[in-house]
Parts: C-alpha cells; sequence; structure tokens
C-alpha cells in the first residue's frame, strides 16, 4: 500500500476499481427495481397482453398486432393457431411484415417488408370510440401479391368519421393455398387466416371502442372475391354483420382440392408437380421462403386462390349464392367500367383473354358495338355480369343489396384513359386519393369532393346497411326486375337501369353453363 506525503496510508488503483464497480453493481441494481417508464400513445389489452399504439391526425392507430401464432417452421401450411403472449406492453407504432409475395414488375408493391411471420393487423379508431361500427378491409392482389400497410388502405378518414377500420395480411401464393399427399391440412390457409382475423376483431375490438356486432368485411378484387367465399362459407356464420365485394367477381370456377375439374388440376395435383409425390412434410417445411414463393406473376388471373375443399368451401361463390346458400347480411356489390385493366399486370390484353375464351366474334359484336369492345367485353365477363349475379341472388333470398358501376375517371386523366381501371374505385372509398403519385398535379377539387361522396356511402353502409343514408330514390336496394345500380360516372351519378342487360345475361349464362347452374 502507498503512502500519501503525511505518512498516512492511500489506496492504490485495484481498490479504487472495486470501489467503482460495487457502486455501479448498487446503481444497476436500483434501477432494476424501477418501474419501466410508461409506454406513450393509447393503451388497450387484446389476445396476448396490452399494445400502446399512437394518436395521429386526432385518431388512434394501431399497427403490428398479431392476431395469429407465425405460421412458421412446423406451423408452416398449418390452420392459423391463437397468438402467443407477450409480457409487458407491446408496441403497436409500426406496421408488421409483409406475407412473401413475388416482385411485380408493372410497378413498385409498396409493401414494405415481408417475412413468413405476417400474420398482423392494424386498427384505426376514434378517440372516444363507444360501440362504434368496424370495417374489415380485404385487400387484392390476386391471392399473390399486397398488404394491409399499403397506403391507399389507411383508415384515418373512416376513423376520423366514427367508424373503425381494420386491416391485415393473409397468406398468399402457396404459403397461403397448397396441398400436397405429404401434409396433414391443405387448401385454404389464406382464407382461415381471413376468418381468423375476423374471430380476432370479434373478440377484441371491444378494447377499441368498436361493436362486434356491427362488422362489416369488404375488400377489391381478390380481397373482394375473399369476401364472397366468405359469406357462402359454413365456416364463417356470424363473424360479420354486412359485407362489400368491390370487383370481386362472382362469376368463379373454383379449383377443387384433391379432383380435377374440367380443365382445373386439382390443388394436390399442383403440389406433386411442384415437388414430386414422395417428398415428406419435413422437408417442404424447411424449404426456402424464396423456393416457395417461386416464379413470378406466372399464371394469370384465377391461378391461386381458394379451392373447393367441402370444409371451409364447398361450391363456387355463384352457385352458393343462386341456391341461397349463404349468410343473411345486406350486401354492397360492384365493378369498375375498365376492367380490363388489371390483365397488363399478367402480361396479356383484353384481345388476347377474349379470343382465349372462343366467344363467336359475330355474337361479340352484336353485344358490344363499339370498337374496344373486347376490353369492355372481358371486363363483363370477369366482374361486372359477376356483381350483377351477386346482388340478384341476394335480393332474391330477402336481404338488401346494392349494385354500383364505378366509371369515374380522375379529372386531368380522362383523355388519357378509356374509364375507370381496376382497384381505381380505392382511393375514392378510403379517402386517400393523396396517396396517388403527384396528388397536387393530379388531383381536382372535383376528385376530391367525388372521393368524399363514395367515402360516405361506404361509412353509411356500415352504419346502417343503407349506403346512400335514407336519400329517397338515390341508391335504391337491387330488385332483379328493375335491375337498377348506382351510375358512378365522371359527369354524375345517377341511378341506372338496365346497364348492358343483353350482354350481362350473355356471360352469366354462358357461365351457367359452364357450372351446370
Amino acid at each position: 500500500m502507498a503512502s500519501d506525503s503525511n505518512g498516512g496510508a492511500t489506496p492504490g488503483r485495484g481498490w479504487r476499481t472495486r470501489v467503482a464497480l460495487a457502486g455501479l453493481a448498487v446503481v444497476t441494481a436500483l434501477a432494476g427495481c424501477q418501474s419501466p417508464p410508461a409506454p406513450q400513445g393509447p393503451v388497450v389489452e387484446v389476445a396476448g397482453g396490452a399494445i400502446a399504439g399512437t394518436v395521429e391526425d386526432g385518431v388512434r392507430v394501431f399497427r403490428g398486432i398479431p392476431y395469429a401464432a407465425a405460421p412458421v417452421g412446423e406451423r408452416r401450411w398449418r390452420a392459423p393457431a391463437p397468438p402467443e403472449a407477450w409480457n409487458g406492453v407491446r408496441r403497436a407504432a409500426a406496421f408488421g411484415p409483409a406475407c412473401p409475395q413475388p416482385s411485380r414488375p408493372d410497378r413498385p408493391s409498396r409493401v414494405g417488408e415481408t417475412a413468413e411471420d405476417c400474420l398482423f393487423l392494424n386498427v384505426w379508431a376514434p378517440p372516444e370510440a363507444r360501440e362504434a361500427p368496424v370495417m374489415v378491409w380485404i385487400h387484392g392482389g390476386a391471392f399473390r401479391l399486397g398488404s394491409g400497410a399499403q397506403p391507399f388502405y389507411d383508415g384515418t378518414s373512416f376513423a376520423a368519421n366514427g367508424v373503425i377500420l381494420v386491416t391485415f395480411n393473409y397468406r398468399l401464393g402457396r404459403f397461403g393455398f397448397f396441398a400436397h399427399p405429404a401434409l396433414d391440412e391443405g387448401g385454404n390457409f389464406g382464407l382461415m387466416d381471413q376468418a381468423a382475423a375476423l374471430a380476432w376483431v370479434r373478440d377484441n375490438i371491444g378494447a377499441f371502442g368498436g361493436d362486434p356486432g356491427n362488422v362489416t368485411v369488404f375488400g377489391e378484387s381478390a380481397g373482394g372475391a375473399s369476401v364472397l367465399y366468405l359469406l357462402t362459407s359454413p365456416k364463417t356464420e356470424g363473424l360479420f354483420q354486412r359485407a362489400a365485394v368491390q370487383s370481386g367477381g362472382g362469376l368463379q370456377i373454383t379449383r377443387h382440392l384433391s379432383e380435377a375439374r374440367g380443365r382445373l388440376p386439382s390443388l394436390v395435383t399442383l403440389g406433386t408437380r411442384w415437388r414430386g409425390a414422395d417428398v415428406d412434410a419435413g422437408a417442404l417445411r424447411a424449404l426456402p421462403v424464396d423456393e416457395v414463393i417461386g416464379e413470378e406473376l406466372g399464371g394469370g388471373i384465377g391461378a391461386t386462390g381458394p379451392v373447393i375443399d367441402g370444409d371451409w368451401v364447398v361450391g363456387d361463390p355463384g352457385s352458393r349464392l343462386l341456391a341461397g346458400e349463404f349468410h343473411r347480411v345486406p350486401v354492397l356489390v360492384g365493378a369498375n367500367s375498365n376492367e380490363a385493366s388489371v390483365l397488363t399486370a399478367f402480361g396479356t390484353d383484353a384481345e388476347q383473354a377474349v379470343s382465349a375464351s372462343r366467344v363467336d366474334p359475330g355474337r361479340l359484336e352484336a353485344l358490344y358495338p363499339m370498337a374496344d369492345r373486347e376490353r369492355v367485353a372481358w371486363g363483363d365477363a370477369a366482374f361486372v355480369a359477376g356483381a350483377r349475379l351477386t346482388a340478384k341472388a341476394v335480393a332474391e333470398a330477402g336481404e338488401e343489396a346494392y349494385l354500383y358501376h364505378f366509371d369515374y375517371v380522375l379529372e386531368r386523366r380522362r383523355d388519357k384513359v378509356p374509364g375507370a381501371g381496376h382497384g381505381s374505385e380505392i382511393p375514392f372509398v378510403f379517402n386517400t386519393l393523396d396517396e396517388l403519385p403527384m396528388p397536387r398535379l393530379l388531383v381536382s377539387d372535383a376528385d376530391r369532393a367525388m372521393a368524399r361522396r363514395l367515402h360516405s356511402h361506404w361509412l353509411n353502409f356500415a352504419r346502417s346497411g343503407d349506403p346512400a343514408g335514407a336519400a329517397e330514390g338515390y341508391w335504391p336496394a337491387y330488385a332483379p326486375a328493375r335491375d337498377t345500380l348506382l351510375y358512378i360516372g365522371s359527369d354524375r351519378v345517377e341511378a341506372r337501369s338496365g346497364l348492358r342487360r343483353a350482354a350481362l345475361d350473355f356471360h352469366e349464362d354462358r357461365w351457367r353453363r359452364a357450372t351446370g347452374r
């Protein structure tokens, strides 16, 4: 030990180090006894634990909430399980990853990060909600693309107008719709995810101030088709009280799980073609994500999606509707005037698609006496006729149906496109026109007024089941004899009867013959 100048002993460097470390240990121990900082933002308790959201533009927002266990490892290609619980308060400020999907060659996907652990949902809620109506959105993307976090699906305007908006991810492509002899489950995993999200809403939305007895499920394209499958599934009774189908078809011919259906091979056959019949379940579940995704968008519209499995799906949606085998809820349904625009994403066009359908050219010309008849005819066959059949079947079963035809084009785009493209109604329904590229240059005051108008109709439907909000004669409930819909055009919005009736009858008759209806 060293001595100081007065002859006293002074501690060496090692002693001082031991004292410092002891002091640090005391400080650390004291810090461990303190409570963690209070979470910022609103906190609610849901299945799994507590979550803390944010307040943005005056509404409460909760992102990235797990509604099911991660479908990874042994849980790949199994029905969704309840989410795993967590300790403390989970931050719910950021979206969860989107489900794995191919790249989109024609435009940026805007889905952000992807991961197989992707079963998350998002909630926008009014600040003081009490038994508020709830709308649950199912995104489109041919059952291969998309997520519930895409910018057009922002729920701020819904929540600002008193309606809770929920979006979510579901398994896509081979992850969502797959079967193989080695698996003890098969088929409709993506559809099961959608039902699990709706069940989560039923069980948890009260914590956000929502009314679990007033849920509207709605979606566009594959999301709209999903609504039709959910509407006609024996497994989804009571999960929603209203349904809205935007460009969801209705004349689908659905693939079967284990049997060929006409020219459609079964889902099991597709699985064995991809990987062979001898591979075991462990090897399938160990495949890298990119290998499961496979090629880009080959196969066209309808190449993947729900299949008839005798359990979740027991028939084509249109056939089930016509037989009255669907949940008795009000339905809002419609399609757009230029649905053929979607074909560009699949490397084809309307002329090629119509030619492949082998429709007699003379018959087509008689039904569509216009220069671009293939464009209109394909849209009618794929979407418009199915929307009318859906409305007709619902009305004939004694429920209220509301049919629309969307033909509104942005004011500054009217000399550039032939009509309202596939999905173009979405930013109007959500009142999210500002998410368009260069909105200040592209979006006019008239466009914003139309967005507020269309948005109000979806809000009204969620609140009461009447999209017109009791405006007499403006948008009457569909009646087959009158065949009246709401025409939403660039120059006017009005009730119209008999829109291309002969042409839609033609497409419906072809579908009936093909399905034995």
